[in-house]
């Protein structure tokens, strides 16, 4: 098997369906390389496992398999696709995204041409509402080069987001799985797992190379709960709080001294950003951002 496509959901069968749709699709133009599609069902109680077996159904002709994972977490969801996959190649799309249309040709054609272990692409935005004049909607993508090519320096240690990534499997036997102690849990929010796989893999002997596939992107629902400012303000400062403890706890000296920085960078930010609110609606979600990764990264630092 050369690639498995995994997607890990929990309540959100219709997600899952558009999402499951697009790459089911794009599969259909490569039924001659070896691909399977797995889904990890994360204790849903809505109609998933009816969804996945409707596409098994109407698509017998591609591999499409389905594992039930009772085990709350999507840090343990992903480690069961890993456990469970054939391919030597692993990718991750969110169940709320939908892969655009370049995504397998992009990633397919880089796997066999790019001296890379681990292939990742741009993540845009898709609102429910529009969203606020307030908020610079630029937070909500995650783009990493304009262009192809190899990720360097704090992009290569932090990575890509487990929403549009893509392992060689082999980088799991080298240095673990993914921490199930990180991540969303249920409803409850989670973050880091993803930057905690590549910072152990940044420090570990494997050396992988890390690459970014312009077209390999996907669309993200953005529901309108997640523009609500309490909702940024936590989600931001456990960001900051989390990049505190990852980078304190791996070499002290070292990790006091870059959150040291990152703190001083966001503090000047802040003051540019301040002085600019009167003149420009989105800096005052920059400000704010600002203190909230400063709110953050304190907090860290007193928790490492």
């Amino acid at each position: 098997m050369e690639l498995s496509i995994v997607i890990c959901t929990y309540n959100r069968s219709s997600f899952l369906r558009e999402g499951l749709e697009a790459i089911v699709h794009q599969s259909l133009a490569f039924l001659d390389v070896p691909i399977e599609m797995i889904v990890v069902d994360n204790n849903s109680s809505d109609d998933t496992s009816s969804v996945v077996e409707e596409f098994q159904n109407k698509f017998s002709s591609l591999s499409l398999v389905y594992f039930l994972e009772k085990q709350q977490g999507i840090s343990f969801s992903r480690n069961t696709a890993i456990q469970n996959s054939k391919g030597k190649f692993i990718a991750f799309v969110d169940d709320d995204a939908v892969v655009n249309a370049n995504w397998l040709t992009s990633l397919i054609h880089s796997i066999n041409h790019i001296d890379a272990q681990v292939f990742g692409g741009p993540i845009y935005p898709r609102f429910e509402i529009p969203c606020p004049a307030w908020i610079d909607s630029n937070y909500f993508a995650r783009t990493f080069k304009k262009h192809n090519g190899y990720l360097s320096g704090l992009a290569a240690i932090e990575g890509f987001p487990g929403g549009n990534v893509c392992f060689k499997k082999e980088i799991f036997d080298a240095i673990g799985l993914f921490d199930t102690s990180l991540g969303m849990n249920g409803n409850v929010m989670g973050l880091g797992e993803e930057p905690e796989l590549f910072n152990r893999l940044y420090s570990s002997s494997y050396k992988a190379r890390i690459y970014n596939v312009h077209d390999m992107s996907v669309s993200h629902f953005e529901a309108a709960a997640k523009l609500d400012c309490t909702y940024l303000k936590d989600r931001i400062s456990l960001s900051g709080q989390q990049f505190a403890y990852r980078f304190i706890s791996q070499n002290k000296f070292s990790g006091i001294f870059l959150v040291f920085f990152k703190l001083m960078k966001q503090l000047l930010f802040s003051f540019y950003y301040l002085i600019q609110i009167p003149f420009f609606k989105t800096t005052r979600f920059k400000f704010l951002k600002c203190i909230w990764i400063v709110r953050g990264l304190i907090k860290g630092v007193f928790n490492s």
